[in-house]
């Protein structure tokens, strides 16, 4: 699972090799499943790596059945996986999330996924869960923190 760090990035992969696997089983008879892959690629939006990755998926020789169970297996993969909530105020790009998984597998557990959660109110840091524990650094949890303090300082300025 190499370059997959999110529950939704491994969810649309998943669908993605069901599609794939689909236009390969019920697409016109006489086609090479080379042939069959393009004229998906070339039907349905998808990222540009996805292509390569399901290169890589149908790279060994296999019976639709072995394909399908290697599908099954991804969605039991998603399922077991421990999962990281890592609750953020932006949008992160690729990049980032990238960045962020890899740190994740080589620190905290090579099988996680994270699930990001969006809130504006953050302002800025993250709050992060797993298995229950969380921790916030989140600016807006600093600053309410230090609220008491920051009114006094506030207050023998005015």
């Amino acid at each position: 699972m190499s370059g997959i760090y999110t529950h939704e990035e491994l969810n649309r992969r998943i669908a993605l090799a069901r599609a794939v696997c689909e236009q390969i089983l019920f697409s016109k008879a006489g086609l090479a499943i080379e042939d069959r892959i393009a004229n998906y690629f070339k039907t349905y939006e998808h990222e540009a790596e996805d292509e390569a990755w399901i290169e890589k998926f149908l790279k060994q020789p296999q019976t639709h059945e072995s394909l399908f169970g290697t599908i099954g297996e991804l969605e039991h993969i998603e399922k077991k996986s421990p999962t990281i909530v890592l609750h953020i105020a932006v949008i992160l790009p690729a990049l980032e999330i990238s960045t962020i998984g890899n740190w994740v597998k080589k620190n905290i557990d090579e099988h996680a996924l994270i699930r990001f959660s969006y809130n504006p109110a953050l302002a800025g840091g993250c709050a992060i869960s797993l298995n229950g524990i969380s921790h916030d650094f989140s600016v807006a949890n600093k600053l309410d923190q230090q609220q008491e303090k920051i009114l006094n300082s506030i207050r023998t300025i005015v």
